[in-house]
């Protein structure tokens, strides 16, 4: 074999090859895992990497980060990923609030060595 046959063989292994290592790393960083640590392992074990990324768990951390950077967050209530603005989920009819709640709360009064922060 020589000439356009092995470049057209080395091209086709190549696409092959980085068809496998792509979609483990795209697999694995889906599910939470770091993509750097699965580059490394996808160039070294290219099949066995993407056999381990299809059976990994996901991770609940990896799944929320994912959730965000679409826009949604979990449901506190049923966990089906809603729109971060929303106010009621519309799978459970849950209320969600929308962020974080004020402090200090407006019928407790401050503890002990708070300051208001200055409006200036």
């Amino acid at each position: 074999m020589s000439g356009p046959g092995v470049v057209i063989y080395v091209a086709v292994v190549f696409v092959v090859y980085s068809t496998i290592v792509g979609a483990s790393i795209t697999i694995a960083s889906r599910k939470g895992y770091n993509q750097w640590l699965w580059l490394v392992f996808s160039l070294y074990l290219c099949l066995i990497a993407l056999i381990v990324a299809l059976v990994l768990p996901v991770r609940p951390e990896g799944r929320e980060k994912e959730r965000q950077k679409r826009g949604k967050r979990s449901c506190p209530s049923c966990g089906k990923a809603i729109p971060l603005v929303s106010q009621q989920c519309p799978r459970c009819g849950a209320d969600v609030l929308g962020g974080p709640a004020p402090w200090p709360p407006s019928n407790h009064p401050p503890p002990p060595g708070w300051d208001a922060p200055s409006t200036r």
